[in-house]
């Protein structure tokens, strides 16, 4: 595995990734992160499942909240409720200083190899 295109995932995210009830992971980043990764294939993995995706765009946000308002919470964590429920769970990785110290976020679109 080329780790420079892979992206470590937990379930129940990877796991919703297979399922195809996701298709946009979303990391903290300025709006060049990952853009070296459009049309690459990339590994998400964890330690139960690898699952071979292609990059197919990636989307920049100024902060969490437009993230993810622009891509859709049902889109981002099919297994949570309300905005509210992604927001706090987005939360349990990044803090809003940590997001705006690394410029924004980043939604990684793919589609399943």
């Amino acid at each position: 595995m080329d780790e420079k295109y892979s992206l470590s995932i937990k379930d129940p995210h990877l796991f919703n990734i297979q399922l195809k009830k996701k298709n946009v992971e979303g990391r903290k980043g300025d709006k060049n992160s990952y853009r070296d990764w459009i049309g690459k294939e990339v590994t998400f993995y964890n330690n139960k499942r690898r699952i071979p995706v292609k990059v197919t765009e990636v989307r920049h946000y100024d902060d969490l909240y437009k993230f993810v308002d622009g891509e859709g919470y049902d889109k981002l964590m099919p297994d949570k409720k309300d905005r509210q429920s992604v927001i706090d769970a987005y939360h349990e990785f990044y803090s809003d200083e940590a997001i705006k110290e690394r410029g924004g976020m980043v939604g990684i679109v793919f589609e399943l190899v």
